[in-house]
């Protein structure tokens, strides 16, 4: 079998486990603790030798293993396609030295047929949407669940077309309510199935991302208390200044760079993304996130997150505010009685976005990363986990 040669962990990997559970012996240890490092590459020694460095500096840095982390079915391949991606995804991953990680698989609504030269056709995604609902692909979502239980996963996560209010993905789905009726069609038809797996547990996740633009409330998208799990939104720390308002001197910035070099702004905006000085708290940001688990009952989670601007509008590339500001309102959600599921901390360089804070090029980041890991892990050891 070709992952053979992976079972075993790196030797600088078992000591960086070791040296973990050290400083870990008189330390509460927060085991919502998640990670995102990229994909495992056997067949390539360079990015394996680089997915192993990432997780080995991560788990050397929080001072703890994570129990979680993301794996990505390819939804730019045909939807025919996906359970052989799930497989090898789920092959690799098990072959790695995240073997015993559970995973939270996002899994799509739509495949990239969608697009007419690379514009997204609004009409298509609705009706490729409105037929997963009607279960026409329930052989697919059905395939992908046998290929992880195959590999001997127990237990995982559907994180079911996510970020679906961006518009970047082909499920974009707070467009127009037609588009939004049938993202919840598809959703509540693959969370049956999940639920319904056998030898397996699935939970399922709503995952909305926070922004400042949404033609249709991202509540419109939630498929029901019988179809979610998990509220479990991507957050990241670059900000998108709608009017530069300063929120300290209650007055107009003087530039956009200005606003966003001033950590009580930035943190305005992760909580109210589309405030103004006319209308401060308008967004649907984590306050809103936080109170909707606790209206529905469900825990929360954080499926990405992440820190790095550009020094510029949108915030500082080493961004110590940003995870000191989930420390605050996580571990006060803890306090009221929300429940937290997973924290997946990136780690990697995308192409979308620079999240690595392991390389020492983000002290600043990185020191207030291992603050967040103690904070959730004392108040989740204070408030208990439910």
């Amino acid at each position: 079998m070709i992952f053979e040669h992976m079972n075993k962990l790196p030797l600088v990997l078992a000591l960086a486990a070791w040296t973990a559970s050290l400083a870990l012996s008189s330390a509460a240890v927060f085991e919502q603790l998640g990670v995102f490092v990229g994909n495992p590459n056997p067949a390539n020694p360079a990015a394996q030798a680089g997915f192993d460095a990432r997780y080995t500096t991560f788990i050397q840095s929080m001072g703890q293993e994570p129990r979680y982390t993301d794996v990505f079915v390819d939804y730019t391949q045909p939807i025919a396609a996906w359970p052989g991606n799930a497989g090898w995804g789920s092959g690799v991953m098990k072959g790695s030295a995240q073997a015993n990680l559970i995973p939270v698989v996002s899994i799509g609504l739509a495949d990239s047929s969608v697009y007419d030269h690379g514009k997204r056709n609004g009409d298509r995604a609705t009706a490729m949407m409105n037929a997963i609902g009607d279960g026409q692909y329930d052989d697919v979502y059905n395939s992908i669940i046998e290929a992880f239980k195959k590999r001997g996963y127990t237990s995982m996560y559907f994180r079911i077309g996510w970020e679906m209010n961006g518009g970047w993905e082909p499920w974009y789905a707070t467009g127009n309510a037609a588009s939004a009726a049938a993202y919840v069609h598809a959703f509540q038809r693959v969370a049956s199935l999940a639920h319904h797996a056998a030898g397996i547990t699935i939970k399922t996740v709503w995952c909305p991302c926070f922004l400042q633009w949404n033609g249709v409330d991202p509540t419109s998208t939630y498929a029901g208390d019988d179809s979610v799990d998990v509220v479990g939104p991507d957050m990241y720390s670059p900000v998108w200044c709608a009017q530069p308002y300063d929120w300290t001197n209650h007055s107009p910035s003087p530039s956009i760079a200005a606003w966003a070099a001033n950590p009580a702004n930035r943190e305005h905006y992760w909580d109210y993304p589309s405030g103004t000085q006319w209308k401060p708290t308008s967004g649907w940001g984590l306050p809103a996130a936080l109170a909707f688990c606790k209206e529905h009952k469900k825990p929360f989670a954080l499926s990405e997150t992440g820190t790095g601007g550009d020094d510029k509008n949108k915030g500082p590339i080493d961004d110590d505010a940003f995870p000191a500001y989930l420390g605050k309102r996580l571990s006060a959600a803890v306090a009221d009685g929300i429940a937290i599921e997973y924290i997946i901390i990136w780690n990697l360089n995308p192409s979308d976005g620079a999240w690595l804070f392991t390389d020492g090029k983000k002290p600043k980041a990185e020191i207030a990363w291992r603050e967040f890991v103690k904070t959730m892990a004392e108040a989740l050891a204070t408030h208990g986990k439910s």
